[in-house]
């Protein structure tokens, strides 16, 4: 209740919850007047977002956001567009994204993800000396291809190559890959032997 002659003219509030509040009225003639203010309290938006990911540098990854009417991300380096809910992202260095959700009533979320860009393996290089192919890379793993197929259990840095044809290895590392050229090796006993340079 307050007085007409009451120093107070607003109230500030700050409810957790959608709440009504009364107000009544005196004048000094004993007249009363009541009135209610309903102080409606919308929801945050509830973002679901994708996770922190991993990609190889020169790949791309697409963002995904939900929860709201409206989107926006930044930093606006490496994304095909700020203002839609799943823009392509494509950064050449790990990078945090964040997006601000706003809701149809106008309320605001914000969340964040990171992309991971990794450093894939050099190219190997396939060279020939006499029967024995030397392979120079610096991959944590290999697999070798016969024609451009797998070739069973040959992950070792060595090969006895037992049938003709084009030769190539895949170098991989924890979260990429890179492909050497092929070589042709003609059918005899020839080595392929993986000479692996570390770089610093």
């Amino acid at each position: 209740t307050i007085s007409i002659d009451s120093a107070f003219t607003q109230l500030r509030v700050m409810p957790t919850k959608t709440t009504t509040y009364f107000m009544e009225f005196s004048t000094p003639f004993g007249c009363t007047y009541r009135d209610s203010v309903s102080v409606i309290i919308n929801p945050t938006p509830n973002i679901i977002i994708s996770e922190d990911t991993v990609i190889c540098k020169g790949s791309s990854a697409q963002l995904f956001a939900s929860g709201g009417s409206q989107y926006e991300w930044s930093p606006s380096i490496g994304l095909s567009d700020t203002m839609i809910a799943n823009p392509i992202a494509n950064p050449t260095i790990t990078t945090t994204y964040f997006v601000k959700v706003t809701s149809a009533k106008g309320c605001v979320a914000m969340d964040s993800m990171t992309i991971i860009v990794a450093d894939p393996p050099r190219k190997p290089v396939l060279s020939r000396s006499n029967d024995t192919v030397f392979v120079k890379g610096d991959g944590s793993q290999y697999e070798w291809l016969l024609n451009g197929k797998s070739i069973t259990n040959a992950q070792d840095s060595l090969l006895v190559i037992d049938s003709s044809g084009f030769y190539s290895v895949i170098a991989k590392n924890t979260y990429c890959e890179t492909y050497s050229d092929s070589l042709f090796v003609s059918i005899g006993y020839a080595k392929i032997i993986l000479d692996s340079i570390t770089l610093n």
